[in-house]
């Protein structure tokens, strides 16, 4: 396996181990705490995260599998930066401008958040497990495409 790929796993590990710890600290106080689904469209943003989260991940692996690492394509740069910070930024940009549009956009409330995170982290969890189980062959490269 290459370096800067189990780097960007460790700081994606790392990213959710801390957004998990500091879930309990937020300054929010949630209205119908413990309720699922506590507003007419709720439903629709949940849909809509897990099909946003079904599309990004699939398309970031195959993105990953194909395009040289960036560390090939600007040689000067080290290695924890090439392939492991601007990744790990990307990734984080996206989610980030999702989650923006869904407080923007939708007006979502503190624990409808929670639980488009919670849906997102679970999907992208279920979509990983299923790519490294199913898709995934002698030294983690794609054999869906061979």
């Amino acid at each position: 396996m290459k370096a800067g790929t189990m780097l960007r796993k460790r700081l994606f590990a790392l990213l959710l181990l801390v957004a998990f710890v500091l879930i309990p600290y937020s300054k929010a106080i949630p209205v119908n705490s413990g309720k699922w689904f506590s507003s007419s469209g709720t439903k629709k943003k949940l849909m809509l995260t897990m099909i946003f989260t079904l599309v990004l991940l699939p398309a970031w692996i195959i993105i990953n599998e194909f395009i040289p690492p960036l560390s090939q394509m600007v040689p000067g740069l080290p290695v924890w930066i090439s392939e492991g910070i601007i990744p790990f930024l990307l990734f984080s940009g996206i989610i980030f401008l999702a989650g923006w549009l869904i407080l923007d956009k939708f007006r979502t409330p503190y624990n409808e958040l929670i639980m488009n995170g919670f849906v997102f982290i679970s999907t992208a969890y279920l979509v990983l497990m299923l790519t490294g189980i199913f898709f995934r062959g002698p030294g983690m490269e794609l054999i869906f495409f061979k």
